[in-house]
């Protein structure tokens, strides 16, 4: 290392991403991951061990493409990896009866559409309050609220209704999966990382950054880094941490400004349980359930085999039942039990085991399905607790009522010595995504080399 290079925080997507532009610019960099693996919150299982797409990667963080960013669909086009549309029917249970969704509740879009509306301490919960009101109005704010809690693993209650502009529900309309793993993604910028020059160094958890304007000092366990500048890409649940807890890091001196926008903002919970049914069961499990009674009402479903050419995952929690031999030309299926926000930290902190149970239970809320056929198909069930995850601290970010802006203050330069990125703090509607952390990294490195860090 020189006493110029360039010190990046973190091996998941805005930080792999930054470290290959950083490097291709000609920048020393070396890249501290606490992990003994890269990705982050993508964290992608092959539980029988096949690369070659023979059964369905198990995706326990990152799983959708939303919408059309250009940064990361150009990224997936240029390493050549196959992607798959995930629409598929929906359908929602109301009285016993699976039905396909007649139009949102009147005035549910509405609300949406008028958050510009919205005052800066307005709640969605509060906005939702005054703004839905007449016949219908209730079911409206349940599902409005519902959205907000599952899809943005936001408490209602808390999160900013002006943050979440242009993130309504047509947001999660139009998404893609990786047919080969998501992790496909961290390799790629590890790749392109790597073969700029940039050195990443896994199992190194950073617990200290001492720094003056212009030289750093970062300290993972008892080996320091110098350089110039440091990225810090930890997620918003780790700079939460107080100091001395597993995963937390310490500044010396205390950044004031950056602290402040930290504070403002809040990290939300979220659970998924992967479970991989062996036979086909008698219920039409495709495309989207939502509705479902007990702790996981959202779920989604995949074949159960992969597609051959696909690439790229990561790896897992929790996990139970067989990994393999799966018949998966008798029809075996792949789904995806949710929940978000405050419903989401009921599970939170508990053995894998159970919140597998909770899972079934939900899902043998259908009509039709008999739980302990259900179990008796069951090959495999995977989840990871990102809540209680030292190096994650939760799901991904919002921004709560009082806020507004801390993301972009967040993202300003301190001295040209330090600076964030992460899904903490990308743009509006990318807050929480894939491409809105490999969006901020980009723009961090930019900043490091338009404003010094040397």
């Amino acid at each position: 290392m020189s006493a110029d290079s360039v010190i990046v925080i973190g091996a998941g997507v805005a930080g792999l991403a930054a470290a290959a532009d950083l490097a291709r610019a000609g920048r020393d960099v070396v890249v501290l991951e606490a992990r003994e693996r890269i990705g982050g919150r993508v964290f992608t299982l092959r539980p029988d061990g096949t690369p070659d797409g023979a059964s369905r990667p198990v995706e326990l963080g990152a799983e959708f493409i939303h919408g059309e960013p250009p940064s990361l669909l150009s990224l997936v086009r240029d390493a050549g990896l196959p992607v798959e549309s995930s629409e598929g029917e929906m359908r929602v249970l109301e009285a016993g009866r699976l039905h396909a969704p007649g139009g949102e509740p009147a005035g549910m879009e509405e609300l949406f559409e008028r958050l510009e509306e919205a005052g800066d301490d307005d709640s969605v919960a509060a906005f939702a309050g005054r703004v839905l009101v007449g016949p219908g109005s209730e079911t409206a704010r349940r599902r409005a609220l519902g959205f907000v809690e599952g899809f943005h693993a936001a408490d209602a209650h808390w999160v900013a209704a002006r943050s979440l502009i242009g993130a309504g529900p047509d947001q999660a309309e139009g998404s893609f999966r990786l047919q080969g793993g998501y992790d496909a993604v961290p390799a790629r910028l590890w790749e392109e990382a790597g073969h700029a020059g940039a050195e990443v160094v896994l199992g190194a958890p950073v617990t200290r950054v001492e720094w003056e304007p212009g030289s750093v000092i970062v300290r993972a366990g008892d080996r320091p880094y110098r350089g110039a500048a440091v990225l810090v890409t930890l997620p918003l649940g780790v700079l939460h941490a107080p100091s001395g807890e597993p995963g937390a890091v310490r500044f010396e001196p205390e950044p004031a400004s950056a602290r402040r926008a930290i504070e403002r903002l809040a990290m939300g919970a979220a659970c998924r349980v992967v479970l991989r049914l062996s036979r086909p069961v008698p219920v039409r499990l495709t495309g989207f359930l939502m509705g479902l009674e007990g702790d996981f009402p959202v779920w989604w479903s995949a074949p159960a085999a992969g597609h051959a050419g696909g690439e790229t995952g990561d790896t897992a929690g929790g996990s139970r039942g067989r990994d393999g031999g799966l018949d998966v030309a008798g029809g075996s299926i792949q789904m995806t039990g949710w929940t978000g926000g405050p419903s989401a930290r009921r599970v939170s902190g508990r053995r894998a085991e159970y919140v597998i149970e909770r899972a079934l239970d939900s899902l043998a809320t259908l009509p039709g399905l008999d739980r302990s056929e259900l179990e008796s198909h069951l090959a495999g069930a995977w989840t990871h607790d990102w809540q209680s995850d030292p190096y994650a601290r939760g799901a991904y970010s919002y921004v709560p009522v009082g806020g507004l802006g801390a993301s972009e203050a967040l993202a300003e330069p301190v001295r040209d010595t330090l600076y964030f990125a992460g899904e903490a703090l990308a743009d509006g509607p990318a807050r929480g995504t894939v491409h809105g952390a490999l969006d901020s990294g980009r723009r961090a490195a930019r900043r490091i080399l338009d404003g010094g860090g040397r």
